[in-house]
């Protein structure tokens, strides 16, 4: 089937598969790179709401403990308490920025105090993994969203209320678990949904669809016109010169310019057609020499039988003369004989 194509879209079809599969494959990689960037985003946004509540964390425990803040002992309603606790003020914090930009804030726990904080089978297994590895932040990317977590480690001012003795009521109106600093019993969760950067991914496919389609018909014109200048208007040139010459007008000339291979072929047709019509004057040349010749010949013949006829002409009378030269010595022979007898 494919042979039976026409020469220009062979042309054409070689000539654009090169930069069809390159421009599919760039605009594959470019999906690839808008869906990871927008995930990288979304983690680097995640990761900036808790670095900031950390931030603030860091901040209030640095003047709770230059005594800008009143010591825990001396605030008199457990109001007060909380507002002064730096994590409570970090969670606000988090959570304010996190509504910003359409994320859910969790704090899973273990043994929270507020039912809230409760973690599913998903977070404490994930809780339980940053514990045992020590690790500073943990990410979970699921089909229609992403979760980023980090370690809530426990510092001096949570002892107040999570330290020893263990059992003991704290000011909060909890139980204090006896835990120490640095350990990790919750972590920041940051989800966030993939729908708005699905979105945006979208919209990114369509319009990177869009700009590679153009690219490309605007590099299948410029083929085109390459080709049908370069390749396939110098061969119907060359394929109606030949087909003159076939028709016996051998004074045709090729029309136009030809470059590179073309100009090879064209010159090895018009060299053929040269070559053609140096033979077919060298043939009429011997032709009319043949001619000549065989003239000549039968000049030579005509003359060779006319000497011939002359000869047996001449022949002829010497035999006549002979004979009558023999008849009349015999007659001169017997008048002899008889006078001497």
């Amino acid at each position: 089937m494919f042979e039976n194509v026409s020469l220009k879209w062979k042309v054409l079809a070689l000539a654009l598969a090169g930069p069809v599969v390159v421009a599919l494959v760039l605009a594959v990689q470019q999906v690839v790179q808008l869906s990871r960037a927008g995930e990288e985003d979304i983690v680097h946004q995640g990761r900036a709401v808790v670095l900031m509540a950390e931030a603030a964390r860091d901040e209030m425990s640095k003047k709770l403990s230059m005594g800008i803040i009143k010591p825990f002992d001396q605030l008199e309603t457990r109001e007060k308490l909380l507002e002064a606790v730096p994590i409570i003020t970090a969670i606000g914090m988090a959570q304010r920025n996190a509504e910003e930009l359409d994320f859910v804030l969790r704090v899973p726990k273990v043994s929270p105090r507020n039912a809230v904080n409760t973690p599913t089978p998903l977070e404490l297994a994930v809780l339980k993994e940053m514990k045992e590895k020590n690790l500073k932040e943990k990410i979970i990317y699921e089909k229609d969203k992403i979760r980023f977590f980090r370690p809530i480690r426990l510092t001096e001012e949570c002892l107040y209320c999570h330290g020893d003795p263990k059992g003991a009521p704290d000011p909060a109106g909890g139980i204090k678990e006896g835990w120490k600093a640095g350990e990790i019993h919750g972590a920041f969760e940051i989800i966030a949904s993939l729908k708005t950067a699905q979105a945006k991914i979208l919209e990114a496919k369509m319009y990177t669809a869009v700009e590679t389609l153009l690219i490309l018909l605007i590099i299948g014109g410029l083929v085109w016109f390459m080709v049908q200048r370069a390749i396939v208007g110098p061969l119907f040139r060359i394929r109606g010169f030949a087909e003159s010459v076939a028709a016996g007008d051998l004074d045709a000339e090729p029309e136009g310019n030809f470059a590179a291979e073309l100009g090879v072929v064209k010159k090895a047709i018009a060299t053929m057609v040269d070559n053609l019509k140096t033979k077919m004057r060298e043939t009429a040349e011997k032709k009319e020499e043949a001619e000549r010749s065989r003239v000549k010949a039968e000049k030579a013949m005509a003359e060779a039988e006319a000497q011939e006829a002359k000869t047996m002409e001449l022949l002829s009378k010497m035999q006549r003369v002979a004979g009558e030269a023999s008849l009349i010595a015999e007659q001169v022979t017997s008048a002899a004989e008889e006078l001497s007898a």
